[in-house]
């Protein structure tokens, strides 16, 4: 049987689609060599071609197939080309209009999908970026407030009133209340004024002190400023700020961490980005710095979209809570609560009483170590007061790479080591080895006309109908699922 086939010399990978220009062919006269198949067969060069072998393609018209030469054999004065189809290039219309389910490809991915065909290196990055939050906080003493709870006749929650006083005002409710004890009225001349302070202290009827960091919490809570306070049976006149019953003694600050603060990944930079989820674990670790809260961790999910921050604070017992939601794309966001991190935002004060335990104290009252100064001054020196605070720490720790975050629950140091109360956030990032997009591609995972991609691609499940026969389709099939070159 005599055929027409054109050879052709062309450099071409095994598993792509691509086939020869046209032009570039020779037109030779062949026979079919018996016996021999339509994928598998011996083509008898005729006499016009002395020597072939620089020809390793061709095309057979009559067979509507391209075909590899695999090899050039001599027999009887004629040059025989050993060919297998070309599967790929022979049904390439076929192929490319096809819509299958690429898994990966080098022109087109999704960079939210991991991709796991790179193991990570023992390499690190790490990264910060901090978000002002507005809080109006002191690490120092003299700029803070103090809250007491004081029995009196009356009381704004049950027989305590809450008042809020300056360091000047807390110092000039010491001097009115240590002076002397004659407010207290007793009459009895042989219960002199020495003897009495004795077995009286104005502290009895102080039921709890609080030091409070925030600097304009008389604004944030219901409070009425007063020149005179409520003090068991007797009224002191000094100034102060009455927290009034039925009143909110709450607040709430509230603040938005954009993604952009969570640093993106160093291999996700530049001209030929990665993927969105080399910002996810395990491939990246957040931790977020806030005082007096401490460094947590927040889950990585969270650097996609940001972060709504949502900070209660009690304003007379100082317990707060921080909630953190991870907003999403949608408009509005939709917000999704990922953790809750709870603190003691205000410092208690130690009261020591006259009477402990039936007996007799040496000292009237100990405010903490170094608060209850000379009764004449101010807050002179209030080194001492640093060793005395407790009640701030965290409730969630965790180890941050090189920061250090387990500190003496109680210490100053603890309250204002990062010298400011916006939020840090902190990123590491581990890196992966480097990838071949051009040989592997990457994830995609959806649906696609074949035609619209290009180089690399890797499909799921194909099963392409085509007129070949069942070996050819099979063959087809096999090159998608296990990657092919559409060029």
């Amino acid at each position: 049987m005599a055929l027409t086939c054109h050879f052709f010399t062309f450099s071409k990978k095994i598993n792509a689609t691509d086939v020869p220009p046209q032009g570039t062919e020779t037109s030779v006269l062949c026979e079919l060599k018996a016996p021999t198949d339509i994928r598998s067969m011996n083509l008898m060069i005729g006499g016009s071609i002395q020597d072939p072998t620089s020809y390793n393609y061709c095309y057979v018209p009559s067979f509507s197939r391209f075909y590899f030469i695999e090899n050039w054999a001599w027999d009887m004065g004629r040059w025989i080309a050993q060919c297998k189809v070309d599967v790929l290039a022979s049904y390439r219309t076929t192929i490319l209009a096809s819509t299958q389910y690429v898994t990966r490809s080098a022109s087109i991915f999704n960079g939210r999908i991991a991709d796991t065909k790179y193991p990570m290196i023992a390499n690190y990055d790490l990264e910060s970026g901090t978000k002002t939050t507005g809080r109006q906080m002191t690490p120092y003493i003299e700029n803070g407030y103090y809250v007491l709870g004081i029995i009196g006749i009356t009381g704004s929650v049950g027989a305590v009133n809450y008042y809020l006083f300056t360091p000047s005002e807390f110092a000039n409710l010491k001097r009115a209340m240590f002076n002397n004890v004659t407010w207290t009225g007793v009459s009895d001349p042989t219960m002199n004024n020495d003897l009495l302070k004795c077995f009286f202290s104005p502290f009895d009827y102080v039921v709890s002190c609080k030091w409070c960091p925030i600097t304009n919490i008389t604004t944030l809570i219901s409070c009425t400023a007063v020149t005179a306070i409520g003090f068991g049976f007797w009224v002191f006149t000094v100034n102060a700020y009455s927290i009034g019953a039925n009143a909110y003694t709450f607040f709430n600050w509230t603040w938005t961490v954009e993604a952009g603060y969570f640093s993106n990944h160093p291999q996700n930079i530049g001209n030929d980005p990665r993927g969105a989820y080399l910002k996810l674990d395990p491939y990246a670790e957040y931790c977020a710095a806030l005082q007096p809260y401490g460094i947590f961790k927040i889950p990585s999910t969270a650097a996609l979209n940001g972060i709504y921050c949502v900070e209660t604070v009690d304003a007379i017992t100082g317990h707060a809570y921080l909630e953190i939601f991870e907003s999403t794309s949608d408009t509005p966001p939709i917000l999704h609560p990922l953790l809750t991190v709870e603190t003691e935002m205000f410092v208690d004060i130690q009261l020591a009483q006259v009477r402990a335990d039936g007996g007799l104290q040496g000292k009237a009252a100990d405010i903490g170590a170094g608060i209850l100064q000379s009764i004449g001054g101010a807050l002179a020196d209030v080194t001492p007061f640093f060793d005395g605070l407790n009640n701030i720490g965290n409730i969630v720790r965790s180890q941050y790479e090189n920061i250090k975050v387990g500190t003496a629950n109680g210490s100053f140091a603890d309250f204002g080591r990062l010298a400011n109360f916006d939020m840090t956030i902190f990123s590491k990032f581990a890196y992966v080895t480097e990838d071949s997009n051009t040989h592997f591609g990457r994830p995609y995972c959806a649906d696609r006309v074949l035609s619209l991609c290009s180089g690399f691609t890797m499909c799921a499940g194909a099963d392409i109908a085509i007129t070949g026969t069942d070996e050819e389709a099979a063959e087809i099939n096999q090159f998608l699922n296990t990657g092919f070159y559409i060029e």
